[in-house]
C-alpha cells in the first residue's frame, strides 16, 4: 500500500485499523494493513478510532474564526452507516481519546479538557484553565480511566465511568512527561523531566519497581523521551533525543529496547543508522514501520528477527 501516512491506529481485538494518509484521507484496513475501504475525509485529521471499530472522531484541518476566536470542527462519524453522529465548532480542539465503551471521548482544547458524549455531542464534564496534554496520556481499558502527565510530581486521571478528575501524587520522581501502559496493562511506564523512566505495577502507582536513569547511559548527554511503545511479550521501546550542548529540537536520537518487568536494557541504536521509521505500537510482537523510501507501510516480527536487522 503506497501512502504518505501520518498515523496508524490499530484495534487488534476487532481486527481493524485506520491509516491517516496525507492525500487519500482515511483508509480502513484489517490489522495486517490490508485495505478494506477508503473512507475519504481528506479535509480532516483523525483524532481517534473507537474501540468498537464503528466510530471515527475527526477534527477539521482548517481553523475557523468565530467571534474573533479560532475554532476547529469536531465531528463523529459512524463508518458502518456512514452517518454523522454530531458536529461542533465550539472548541479549538487539539487531541482526543475515546473511552473503552465507545460512548464518550475526552477532548483537549485550548486551555481545557472536556468529556463529550460521542453519540450526540453533549458535554458531560468540562474543566477550563487546565493546561494538560492528551498527546502523552494513555487509557487503562478495564478501569476506563485516562492517565495524564502533569509536568509535576503527579499524574491526573479522568474516570469515564463516574466523570471526575483526581490526581495521584508521586514521590521521588521528576515532573511527569509521558505515560504508557504495557499491552497487558499490568504495568505503567512514566518518564519524567529528570531524564528517568519509571515502571509501576498498575495496582500500586506509588512506588516504582524499577527506574532507568538515562543521564548515566551517555556521558555529557541528556535523553529526552518523546515516545514510549510496548509489546505483548513485555518488551518496551523508548525513542528519545540525545542533544549535545549546541543542539535543541531535532537532535540526533537513540532507540532503547528494554524488558518491562525488570527494566533491563536489551539493545540500543543511534538514529543515524536507522533507515526505517517506527510509526505505531507493537502489535502481536510486530512493529509497523515506514521504510522512508517507497512510502509503504510494512510489518516486521520483533521476536523472530534479530533486532539489529531492522536498522541496517
Amino acid at each position: 500500500m503506497r501512502i504518505e501516512n501520518k498515523r496508524v491506529v490499530i484495534r487488534g481485538q476487532i481486527n481493524k485499523a485506520i491509516i491517516e494518509d496525507n492525500s487519500k484521507g482515511l483508509i480502513l484496513t484489517d490489522s495486517n494493513l490490508n485495505a478494506l475501504s477508503n473512507l475519504g475525509f481528506e479535509d480532516f485529521y483523525l483524532l481517534d478510532f473507537a474501540p468498537n471499530g464503528n466510530i471515527i472522531l475527526l477534527k477539521s484541518k482548517n481553523w475557523q474564526i468565530i467571534r474573533n476566536t479560532n475554532k476547529t470542527t469536531i465531528t463523529a462519524i459512524d463508518i458502518e452507516t456512514k452517518q454523522q453522529l454530531f458536529s461542533t465548532d465550539k472548541f479549538l480542539g487539539y487531541r482526543s481519546l475515546i473511552d473503552n465503551s465507545s460512548n464518550y471521548f475526552l477532548l483537549e482544547y485550548y486551555s481545557g479538557l472536556c468529556c463529550v458524549n460521542i453519540k450526540n455531542g453533549e458535554i458531560v464534564f468540562k474543566k477550563d484553565k487546565i493546561d494538560k496534554s492528551l498527546y502523552n496520556a494513555d487509557l487503562h481499558l478495564e478501569s476506563n480511566v485516562v492517565h495524564i502527565p502533569t509536568g509535576k510530581k503527579s499524574i491526573l486521571r479522568y474516570n469515564f465511568s463516574k466523570h471526575f478528575f483526581d490526581e495521584i501524587k508521586l514521590e521521588n520522581i521528576g515532573g511527569t512527561s509521558w505515560i504508557k501502559f504495557n499491552n497487558a496493562q499490568t504495568h505503567v511506564l512514566i518518564s519524567d523531566k529528570k531524564n528517568s523512566l519509571h515502571c509501576f505495577t498498575y495496582d500500586n502507582i506509588a512506588e516504582p519497581i524499577w527506574t532507568i536513569n538515562f543521564s548515566k547511559l551517555k556521558k555529557d548527554n541528556r535523553i529526552w523521551c518523546y515516545k514510549i511503545i510496548t509489546t505483548e511479550s513485555n518488551l518496551g521501546c523508548i525513542q528519545g533525543f540525545t542533544p549535545t550542548s549546541d543542539q535543541n529540537a531535532y537532535a540526533g536520537g537513540t532507540l532503547y529496547i528494554f524488558d518491562i518487568p525488570t527494566g533491563e536494557i536489551i539493545d540500543s541504536f543511534d538514529y543515524a543508522n536507522i533507515q526505517e521509521k517506527i510509526i505505531t505500537d507493537f502489535q502481536n510482537n510486530e512493529i509497523i514501520i515506514d521504510d522512508l523510501t517507497s512510502l509503504s507501510l510494512k510489518t516486521k516480527t520483533f521476536l523472530q528477527t534479530p533486532i539489529s536487522s531492522y536498522f541496517k
